[in-house]
């Protein structure tokens, strides 16, 4: 049976304004139900039709264009401000009233501060406020006092709301004949005025005042929701009793649906009926209650009351008999999400904001059933996709006639950045699923981005949480802060509490961390919990305020930052192991280990960092195993608590190694502590055991005693082609016409590989169009793999066709020790057996391998080659390798591709690079910039002696291009150099360059600072190190993470000649670099320009202010 009793002709829209849309229900349906209630007396719904709710708008306009007076310019009508807790069937007909009466309503959240309304109030030069007085007594309190302090001449009239039975003299049964008088406005607005302000919810900060034209809302009913309400049959009753009436949410509800598609909306019945009265606060079940009385058959809601609703089989019963569930406001977990649909619910997840409407489709095409995550975009929407280089997309509404935004805020077409980040459906393009918000993204202090909302989402389907924030900005690892249901509050003071409610939730934060990346997991240490007296703060609609309650809770989470970053008395106890014998070591080891690897177990042998152990995983074992030290007694424990350093899992990357260690330390033996001699010995041990390991017989072909001829180039393989110097090389090759065809080969990451290609791109500044062209083949792989992770057809497809591999992709971490690389040297094998196997031989594809300086770390360590330049060839003595297991792996790959039988193999060590040309990109995670970055806060920059001959990235990309191009018979060279120098032909002083850095930055009094100084390398090392006592927080000066760096740079560097390189760095032959490469002996020294692009660069992207 339909839930009408007469057919509904619908108003024509977008063309009305809402006063003469009312208008158009009271002359074509005015027996209609505009909204629908249930009182206590009777089961039946009441009706107040389209004809009341009319006249109760009019009375309302009659009643405050009596105390208020209307202004006799439409252009200066007032705005009058609502903040009362009051009915929705009378906040809806103030506001309608006041549009009728020649005002302009502002309905305002009463949860918001008194300062939060002041400025509200001044925003919209709102000098009337419309409220309950008795109710909200304490917030018009806070108001007035806020004026008083802030503004005493700020002129504001405070009254009370007409009441119900003004506006409803005969509630739910007024008819036609009904005596009735009309408000009569000589002020009838045009369809471009303002109808109207609403606010943002002020998540993060003071909320926002949004003005609203009677057109954008008409385009609000115009929009795909209002169609399918028109549509659909049976007829919709849609119920949004609980929403909060001065919610945006609340305005497509009870105001837009019930004017533009003419549909029903049950509400609560109205009991505020005096001063003193409240409304009926929502509670889960008496929604349910409501809805089942009212005899609705849709619902509008946040999500926040599904996982109570999925729990209850009434409820669920219910909401699976509604014809469809809107939700809005904020992502439903999955987890919930799922139960609800498998209950028969029919969830769509909407979209919509103040600035741009309700904008998403409320059908689905065929097939789309499992889809309830993603959303469909009205056709009426122009839609603009920002990707941002991680997979996710920002979603930014293009202005047009068929849609007219609230807020213009792009700087290149009228148009709305909405800050909102979306991931496309994997197949389907015409979906997309919400997963954050740009200004939610945490960048922690490696320069990892974290999207928090996934995460947190899945962690608030835990049963016994209602908030659930994430922090790390500034910091290398994420926590979350979490806020108990009442029912499980926590004492915070009691540790025994607190472990046993980490403990708790721990099921729901190993789910999340499933689906996050590496450096985004949570470890238990990094669950902090609210206290009992200091809830989460919250906006009208119920969602934690993100920024507020971080900054409420700031001083607990830098203290639990202190605790955890301690370095080596942590603040409690961790279980130690029954023993301390080698044995029980292991066992107690394995199973942290496996906790803190998200449940997978790691065999005692095997490297950490490997198989899944990052720097994250390292600080927080390294954290435990001093906990649990501190379990022991006698002499041994300080001197072991002190030897434990973070480096002590980098040294011992194995479960194996880390127990034997840990054992002679408790036993007293340090048996570790071997003398430096001992220990080079070692190293170098190590390096000649994986250069025999890794290294391939010798090639048949490689006994040729001539060189072949140089094979053509014009199908390359690249690897790392998404990183710095990838992207350089990968753009010149796409320009290249030498170059007929690319492959690139990377691992496979959360983001689509293309969109990483074109976020490298657009970082650099290049034309990301290049992309386009046809001439790139996109593959994910893995070196380390069989068929290097490829499917077999492709990989003899590569096999036959290419004559050039250029490898790149190389772990980057300097901490990490030799094995942790073996991964790595591992592809590098398989890549030279690749080649090797070419059916056209070895002799028929260069490769050239991006190698590094830190290959030769201790070159003049010693003295033995003090002031002597490192040769462009192989050094066979592995004891010049000895330094970070980064540059001990390049050394190793270096030994084996000058082995490998392939007679056009180049290593290439690369020196520092810097930023280049189009726009200097230069990644703000370099020492450089950290420098620099640095200094403009400690007010000076380092001097030193010597020179630097840092090479631009586009120059290092046209030395790569001339060496796979070069032929040796052209300069009469007999053996094809295995191994070339690249850094700078032309170096430039150290003080020049700084100079030079200064002059960019132009810093002047006029900025509040004086120009920065030059100064002693000592004495900028002695600022840094004052400095990284007295703060905490590193954002400013992010070279205090570096200042061990920094130190030996300054040690090293206090004996070097002028002509030497600046801090002690090895100088590099590159005679015959220069020979192979014009890009290298064409380059013009390092001037003015290029640190001006750099700073610049930097600038841009926020890195410096």
């Amino acid at each position: 049976m339909a839930l009408y009793p007469a057919a509904r002709i619908h108003p024509p829209v977008p063309c009305l304004t809402v006063p003469d849309t009312l208008e158009y229900h009271r002359k074509h349906n005015a027996t209609l139900p505009i909204y629908v209630y249930v009182d206590d007396q009777d089961e039946e719904p009441k009706q107040v039709s389209y004809l009341e709710f009319d006249r109760a708008c009019h009375r309302v306009a009659s009643t405050i264009a009596s105390s208020i007076p209307p202004s006799p310019d439409i252009n200066t009508r007032p705005v009058v401000a609502l903040i009362a807790l009051t009915d929705s069937l009378l906040f809806q007909a103030l506001v309608i009233g006041m549009m009728k009466g020649g005002f302009i309503p502002f309905p305002i959240s009463p949860r918001n501060t008194a300062a939060a309304v002041v400025h509200l109030l001044k925003k919209s030069s709102s000098h009337y406020l419309l409220t309950t007085q008795v109710t909200l007594k304490p917030l018009i309190d806070g108001v007035k006092r806020e004026l008083q302090s802030s503004d005493p001449t700020y002129e504001l009239v405070i009254q009370e709301i007409p009441s119900l039975y003004v506006a409803y003299p005969k509630l739910a049964k007024e008819r036609e004949e009904d005596p009735f008088t009309p408000f009569i406005s000589h002020l009838k607005p045009v369809i471009t005025d303002v109808a109207m302000f609403l606010h943002s919810s002020g998540s993060t900060g003071f909320p926002k005042a949004i003005p609203q034209t009677h057109e954008m809302i008409s385009h609000w009913g115009s929009m795909r929701p209002s169609d399918y309400f028109k549509e659909h049959k049976p007829d919709i009753r849609l119920a949004g009793m609980h929403l909060p009436p001065f919610h945006t949410l609340a305005v497509h509800c009870q105001i837009v649906f019930p004017l533009y598609a003419t549909t029903t909306v049950a509400l609560y019945p109205p009991v505020a009926v005096a001063p003193d009265l409240l409304p009926i606060t929502p509670t889960p079940d008496n929604i349910i209650s409501h809805i089942a009385r009212t005899r609705s058959n849709a619902l509008m809601t946040t999500p926040t009351l599904f996982s109570i609703w999925v729990q209850d089989p009434q409820a669920l019963e219910v909401l699976s008999n509604l014809e469809l569930i809107l939700s809005s406001g904020g992502p439903v977990t999955p987890k919930i999400g799922n139960l609800l649909v498998s209950s028969g619910a029919n969830l769509f997840t909407t979209y919509g904001g103040t600035e741009f409407g309700g904008v998403t489709c409320l059908t689905r095409r065929e097939g789309d059933g499992d889809d309830w995550t993603y959303m469909e975009f009205s056709e009426r929407c122009r839609i603009r996709w920002m990707p941002q280089g991680d997979g996710t997309y920002e979603c930014q509404f293009l202005a047009h006639k068929d849609h007219k935004l609230s807020v213009e805020n792009l700087p290149d077409v009228p148009g709305y950045a909405t800050a909102d980040l979306f991931e496309p459906h994997p197949t389907k393009d015409y979906l997309w699923k919400i997963v954050g918000r740009i200004d939610d993204v945490i960048i922690h202090s490696s320069g990892e981005k974290t999207v928090p909302a996934p995460m947190e989402d899945l962690i608030l389907s835990s049963p016994y949480l209602i908030g659930a924030i994430m922090f790390g900005r500034n910091h290398d690892q994420a926590g979350i802060l979490v806020e108990p249901k009442p029912s499980f509050a926590v004492d915070t003071e009691d540790e025994k509490q607190v472990a046993e409610f980490r403990n708790l939730i721990w099921p729901v934060i190993e789910e999340a961390n499933e689906i996050a990346p590496s450096f985004s997991r949570i470890f238990k240490e990094m669950i902090l919990i609210t206290h009992k007296n200091k809830p989460l703060p919250r906006a009208g609609k119920g969602t934690v305020m993100r920024k507020a309650a971080l900054l409420e809770y700031e001083a607990e989470i830098e203290a639990l930052y202190s605790t955890v970053e301690e370095a080596a008395q942590p603040s409690e106890t961790i279980q130690p192991p029954p023993s301390w014998t080698t044995e029980d070591i292991i066992n107690w080891i394995s199973e942290h280990v496996q906790d803190l690897n998200s449940g997978r177990k790691i065999a005692p042998g095997d490297d950490l960092f490997v198989h899944g152990f990052d720097s994250l995983s390292a600080t927080i074992l390294r954290r435990r195993i001093s906990g649990a030290l501190k379990s022991l007694k006698g002499p041994s424990k300080d001197s072991a608590l002190q030897a434990v350093t973070q480096n002590t899992i980098y040294t011992y990357p194995t479960i194996n190694a880390l127990a034997t260690y840990l054992c002679s330390l408790v036993s007293g033996q340090e048996q570790a502590q071997l003398d430096s001699v001992a220990l080079l010995e070692k190293r170098m041990q190590n390096i000649e055991e994986m250069v025999r390991k890794y290294s391939l017989p010798p090639a048949s072909e490689a006994q040729n005693a001539s060189l072949p001829p140089p094979p053509a180039t014009s199908v390359v393989l690249i690897t790392g082609s998404t990183g710095s110097i990838g992207s350089y090389v990968l753009e010149g090759l796409i320009r290249d016409t030498r170059i007929k065809r690319i492959y690139t080969l990377n691992r496979p990451a959360k983001s689509p590989l293309y969109e990483r290609h074109v976020e490298a791109f657009k970082q650099k500044g290049f034309d990301v169009g290049l992309l386009d062209g046809g001439k790139v083949i996109f593959l994910h792989g893995d070196l380390a793999s069989e068929l290097l992770g490829l499917d077999e057809i492709i990989y003899q497809e590569i096999q036959n066709s290419v004559d050039a591999i250029i490898h790149i992709a190389w772990r980057l971490d300097f901490n990490l020790s030799l094995s942790s690389f073996e991964s790595n040297i591992a592809g590098m094998r398989n890549l030279i057996e690749f080649a090797r196997s070419s059916a056209r031989g070895p002799a028929a594809i260069r490769f050239v391998f991006t190698s590094s300086v830190a290959s030769t770390a201790s070159w003049n360590t010693g003295g033995d080659n003090q002031h002597k330049e490192v040769p462009e060839d192989v050094i066979s003595d592995a004891k010049y390798a000895v330094g970070s297991g980064y540059g001990e792996s390049k050394y190793v790959v270096d030994r084996i591709l000058a082995t490998s039988g392939l007679p056009y193999a180049t290593s290439l060590r690369i020196g520092q690079v810097s930023g280049g040309p189009p726009n200097g990109a230069w990644s703000p995670t370099d020492w450089v910039p950290i420098m620099i970055k640095s200094s403009i806060q400690l007010g000076s920059l380092p001097s030193a002696v010597g020179t630097v001959s840092w090479t631009p990235m586009d120059a290092v990309s046209r030395c790569i291009s001339d060496v796979i191009f070069f032929d040796p018979s052209e300069r009469d060279i007999k053996n094809f150099p295995n191994t070339l120098n690249i850094r700078h032909p032309k170096p430039v002083p150290w003080h020049t360059v700084m100079q030079y850095v200064v002059e960019a930055l132009d810093i002047s009094k006029e900025d509040g600072k004086e120009a920065l100084r030059l100064v002693p390398f000592q004495e900028w090392i002695s600022t840094l190190d004052a400095y990284s006592t007295k703060h905490e927080d590193t954002s400013k000066v992010p070279a205090v993470n570096l200042l061990d760096f920094f130190k030996h740079a300054s040690e090293a560097g206090a004996n070097v000649a002028t002509s030497d390189e600046a801090a002690g760095v090895s100088t590099f032959s590159v005679a015959k670099m220069l020979s192979v490469s014009p890009a290298l002996r064409e380059q013009p020294p390092l001037g003015h320009a290029d640190v001006q692009m750099w700073i610049k660069y930097w600038r841009d992207i926020g890195f410096l202010e």
